[in-house]
């Protein structure tokens, strides 16, 4: 009789991950059939990314805002590049990457940025898997570096079969750099360490300044040594920016904020409750309120029913990460509230692209080990996983329609997520290496 590994186990991590792939390549099959059929699928994101084929979607930007800088120091750099119809929503310290090489000499511009934008990825592929490791053991021997062989494979199979991550690589975003940061912190946390993973969440905050809120979020749960590393960290890179850009790009910035909560944007690639209740006022003023076309130089107009939505749900979002605190003997080491900061603070974003759930990623690591016990759970999982992972764009068919809220399948499998990561228990699972088999950190 065929004898099943446990849950949790190392086989049935691998087999766990081979049906992931198997479901994944299914599902982008049936995907290439269906209509629109000149959408891209994860398949040919994986051909464009494999072909270097990248854009400068976040390098054109932060490079026109620290051009203007540059030439004429202490003008309004928001106001420099949105008069170039160039939706510039960069916090001033992000233009600090801008002050090194750009491009070889001859080269192809930003080239530097790609390669850093790569190395990130595969920092996301590697600690996927170390936590993966970590989680259900590894053997001993020649036979653990096989398994690690077949597990990295199928994690970078998987990753390179993720839309969010390969999406944002091809469009030249600096989104890949923060999936690399934050599942490097995740790991770090995983082992215990406090100090390094808050100085990579500073990082990243200094990117995207939501993730700032981790500060909040630790000393809430008396976890002062990662506050206090992030405090400092965050503080410094802030006073770098205050020296060399001026204090009146910070209050530029806050206001380019206002302007983004009170509108954000319809556009289906938004995925959150603003870009979905944006979608819905579509129905009743579809050139206002656009929905399949990006337009460079238009927000939607405010309304209240708009604010008051994103608003109520981001507060509530944010205070459940916040608030909600789980006992240790349900959450060991606070892996899954860690996780659910980062998608809280993605998720309840006016704005949140579909390349910015590339922090799921390392995520979905985390929450297949804790759901191995519960079937319902891995159920959930699953649906999760191919909700954030492909691009259905079937839902973009129900634009005109009182549907269009499935335009947000992103969002809805972040949701789902969100739920897993504030229900699951530990079951006993820890993300520590022990004995001989712990990696040097």
């Amino acid at each position: 009789m065929l004898k099943l590994s446990p849950p949790g186990s190392r086989m049935w991590i691998l087999a766990a991950l081979c049906v992931a792939v198997v479901m994944t390549l299914a599902v982008a099959l049936l995907l290439e059939v269906a209509p629109p059929h000149d959408a891209r699928t994860v398949l040919q994101m994986a051909h464009v990314v494999l072909s270097f084929d990248f854009n400068d979607d976040s390098w054109g930007p932060l490079w026109n805002a620290f051009d203007s800088w540059d030439k004429s120091p202490g003008r309004d750099i928001y106001a420099e590049t949105f008069d170039k119809g160039i939706k510039y929503q960069y916090p001033p310290t992000a233009v600090f990457i801008m002050m090194g090489p750009m491009q070889p000499p001859g080269g192809r511009p930003f080239l530097y940025f790609d390669l850093v934008s790569i190395g990130f990825l595969l920092l996301s592929f590697l600690c996927a898997e170390r936590l993966l490791a970590a989680g259900g053991g590894e053997a001993t021997g020649p036979r653990r570096w096989v398994e690690f062989a077949a597990r990295l494979g199928l994690v970078a199979l998987l990753g390179m079969l993720f839309w969010p991550m390969t999406y944002g690589l091809h469009l030249g975003q600096v989104q890949l750099w923060i999936d690399g940061l934050f599942a490097l912190a995740l790991l770090g946390w995983s082992r215990g360490l406090r100090i390094a993973p808050a100085l990579l969440i500073a990082a990243a905050s200094l990117l995207k300044p939501q993730f700032s809120l981790f500060l909040l979020w630790a000393a809430f749960r008396g976890e002062w040594r990662f506050a206090l590393t992030l405090g400092f960290a965050g503080a410094a890179g802030l006073l770098a920016s205050f020296w060399v850009f001026g204090f009146d790009d910070f209050l530029h910035y806050i206001r380019v904020l206002g302007v983004l909560a009170d509108r954000g944007e319809a556009f289906y690639p938004n995925q959150s409750f603003n870009g979905l209740l944006n979608r819905l006022m579509s129905l009743s003023d579809p050139v206002a309120y656009n929905n399949l076309e990006w337009r460079g130089d238009h927000f939607p107009p405010p309304t209240p029913f708009v604010k008051i939505g994103t608003s109520l749900t981001s507060a509530l979002i944010l205070g459940l990460a916040l608030f909600h605190r789980r006992k240790a003997s349900e959450d060991e080491g606070r892996m899954l509230d860690f996780c659910a900061m980062a998608l809280s603070a993605t998720i309840a974003s006016p704005i949140a692209w579909e390349h910015h759930y590339g922090i799921t990623f390392a995520i979905f690591a985390v929450l297949l080990l804790r759901a191995a016990n519960s079937p319902p759970a891995l159920a959930a999982l699953a649906v999760a996983y191919v909700l954030v992972s492909q691009n259905i764009a079937l839902v973009n068919q129900l634009a005109a329609t009182p549907f269009n809220f499935l335009q947000s399948p992103i969002l809805f499998g972040g949701l789902i997520m969100l739920v897993l990561l504030h229900c699951l228990r530990s079951d006993g699972v820890s993300f520590r290496p022990s004995g001989a088999l712990a990696p040097a950190t």
